[in-house]
């Protein structure tokens, strides 16, 4: 799991106030922004150099839905983001994960050393392949083991080619020929299906739920939640994007066939509780 420094100090700087000012939105919330950008720059930007990508991306990455020249105007003006001959960078990105990156580019640096001396080092007793290895090698091998990197985003999976492969449900594979292919781990995300251990009306809220994000335009532009992390937050429950797609009511679990058309400024429970009201609306005008 990556992490990055969050100094107390943030909270009161004027920095964070004037941003907040700039974008008309309370302290707290513009904390919240910032923390949700410098999330996703770990995984998408880790040298906070933002000049591959436009304002669309970064508002996307700060769980921004207004304006996002807005936001990237604010950020710049506030001076959380440099504007550079090279394009945008995240101001002061060093203090913010210096650690991380630096702790990544060691790992990435003695795998590739453990992997240049297993090639260089000579086998031991000609062909004789049970012969003991060079102490260097193992010594090499056995620090790749103790100190895996730990602050990478989520690999793929790398289920032994020789194990047998987990007997899954049914259930378990509609579910995933439904999730955006590539966004997850098979096996961990079974691991985390047989925790749920979905009924019929959730499995087809969760379905359903997956169909409705892969229309938003942050599913779109491939900031796909994994699939085994997208299960185990419950991500069926999370509200859509505003402005960016419908919501479908549910009754009891079970999915209406009616969809309808929830104002921006409704959140949470208000936008169910709004649904519900116009559909109750109309079906008293049918009945």
């Amino acid at each position: 799991m990556a992490w990055l420094e969050s100094h107390q100090t943030l909270a009161d700087h004027p920095k964070t106030r004037k941003l907040a000012r700039i974008l008309g939105i309370s302290k707290p919330t513009a904390i919240g922004h910032l923390h949700c950008l410098w999330w996703w720059a770990l995984d998408y930007a880790d040298d906070g150099d933002l000049s591959r990508h436009d304002a669309m991306d970064i508002a996307i990455g700060a769980e921004w839905d207004d304006d996002p020249e807005t936001l990237v105007k604010g950020l710049t003006q506030a001076g959380f983001l440099d504007e550079t001959e090279d394009g945008l960078q995240i101001h002061d990105w060093e203090d913010y994960a210096g650690k991380l990156i630096n702790r990544r580019r060691a790992n990435a640096k003695r795998m590739q050393d453990a992997r240049a001396a297993q090639t260089s080092t000579p086998k031991i007793g000609g062909d004789d392949t049970s012969g003991t290895r060079a102490t260097h090698v193992h010594g090499t091998q056995r620090a790749c083991v103790e100190r895996p990197d730990q602050t990478g985003p989520d690999q793929p999976d790398k289920t032994d080619k020789g194990a047998a492969a987990p007997n899954y449900s049914a259930e378990f594979e509609e579910f995933w020929s439904h999730f955006p292919r590539g966004k997850g781990n098979k096996k961990k995300t079974w691991d985390q299906w047989k925790r749920l251990r979905p009924d019929a009306d959730l499995r087809a809220v969760i379905v359903e739920r997956v169909e409705a994000w892969k229309k938003t335009r942050q599913w779109r532009d491939g900031f796909v939640t994994h699939a085994e992390r997208w299960l185990r937050d419950r991500g069926w429950e999370d509200d859509l994007p505003e402005g960016d797609a419908q919501l479908r009511v549910v009754n009891g679990g079970k999915p209406a066939g009616d969809v309808i058309d929830i104002p921006d400024d409704l959140f949470g429970q208000e936008r169910i509780d709004y649904a519900r009201r116009v559909l109750a609306e109309r079906e008293r005008r049918h009945a």
